[in-house]
C-alpha cells in the first residue's frame, strides 16, 4: 500500500500556513502563534546563513510531520478533545432544534430555524478553528482564500426567482382558487424547491470543504449559503400549509417572511467577517 505524498510547499509563507493550520487542531491559538515565530526564526537565521528557502523546506520536512513531531513532544490531547467535545455537543444542539421544527409545538414550529442557523454557524466557526485560522492566514498569508462570484451569487439569484414565482402564485391563486391544484403547476414549483435545495446543498459542502482546506475567509459564504437553503424550506413549509381561502395581503407579507433566515445569514456573515478582519488586525 502507497503512502499518499503531501503537497509540496513552495515558499516561507506556504510552509508556516499549512503548519499553523495543522497545530490548531491540537494546540491553542496562542501556543500556536508561539511556535510558528519559532519557526519563522528558523527561517531567518538559515537565511543569514546563505541556505535557500527550498533547502531550509526540505530539512524541516512537511508542515504535516512537524505538527505530528510537536504533537508527539506535547504529549497530550486533551485541547483537542476538549475543544471537539464542547463545540461538536453544541452543534448537535443545534441540528436538533431544526429536527423538532418538525413537531407540532409552535415554539420549535418557529424558532427551530433560527435557533439553528445562529448556534450551528457558531459553534462550527469553533469547531473550525476560525479564530486561529484568521490569526495564522492573516500572518503568514497563502494564495489561497479569493472569494468567487460562484459563492454568492447562486443563493441569491435562486431566492429571487422562487420568490418571485411564489408571489405570482398567490396571486394568481387569489384570482383563481383552482389555479395551484390545475394541471403541473403545484408539481411543478415543489420540483423547483427541491431542486434548488439541491444545488445549495451542494455549493454549501463545496464552500465547507474550501474553508477546510484553503481559507477560513470562504466561512460567511457558506453561513449565506445555508440561509439561503434555510429560506427555501421555509417557502417550501408555507406553501404546503398555504390556505385557499387567505387574505392576499398577509399572505405576500409571509411569503416575504420567508426570507428571513437567508437576511439573517447576510447578517452573519458579516459578523464572522468583521470578526475575523479585527482578529487579524491584532495578529499583525
Amino acid at each position: 500500500m502507497k503512502l499518499q505524498k503531501a503537497v509540496p510547499v513552495e515558499t516561507e509563507g506556504a510552509y508556516l500556513n499549512r503548519l499553523g493550520k495543522k497545530l490548531l487542531l491540537f494546540f491553542p491559538t496562542g501556543q500556536v502563534l508561539e511556535i510558528l515565530e519559532d519557526y519563522q526564526e528558523h527561517f531567518s537565521l538559515g537565511r543569514e546563513q546563505g541556505n535557500t528557502e527550498e533547502s531550509l523546506i526540505a530539512a524541516l520536512g512537511s508542515p504535516e510531520a512537524a505538527a505530528a513531531d510537536a504533537l508527539r513532544e506535547s504529549g497530550q490531547l486533551s485541547y483537542c478533545v476538549r475543544h471537539t467535545v464542547r463545540w461538536g455537543i453544541l452543534l448537535l444542539l443545534a441540528c436538533g432544534c431544526l429536527y423538532l421544527r418538525k413537531s407540532y409545538i409552535d415554539f420549535w414550529v418557529y424558532t427551530g430555524t433560527y435557533l439553528f442557523l445562529l448556534l450551528g454557524a457558531v459553534s462550527l466557526f469553533i469547531l473550525l478553528h476560525g479564530r486561529g485560522r484568521a490569526a495564522v492566514e492573516n500572518r503568514f498569508p497563502s494564495r489561497n482564500g479569493r472569494l468567487t462570484a460562484a459563492m454568492y451569487l447562486p443563493p441569491l439569484l435562486l431566492l429571487v426567482i422562487l420568490e418571485a414565482l411564489a408571489q405570482y402564485f398567490t396571486a394568481a391563486g387569489a384570482k383563481r382558487p383552482d389555479f395551484l391544484n390545475a394541471g403541473q403547476v403545484g408539481p411543478l414549483f415543489a420540483l423547483l424547491l427541491d431542486s434548488a435545495w439541491i444545488v445549495l446543498a451542494l455549493l454549501l459542502a463545496w464552500i465547507l470543504w474550501k474553508t477546510c482546506k484553503d481559507s477560513v475567509r470562504y466561512y460567511p459564504a457558506a453561513v449565506r449559503a445555508l440561509g439561503a437553503a434555510l429560506s427555501i424550506r421555509e417557502l417550501e413549509r408555507f406553501i404546503h400549509r398555504m390556505d385557499i381561502e387567505y387574505i392576499p395581503q398577509q399572505q405576500h407579507i409571509q411569503l416575504a417572511v420567508c426570507l428571513l433566515p437567508y437576511g439573517i445569514s447576510i447578517l452573519l456573515a458579516l459578523l464572522f467577517w468583521g470578526h475575523m478582519r479585527r482578529i487579524s488586525g491584532k495578529a499583525v
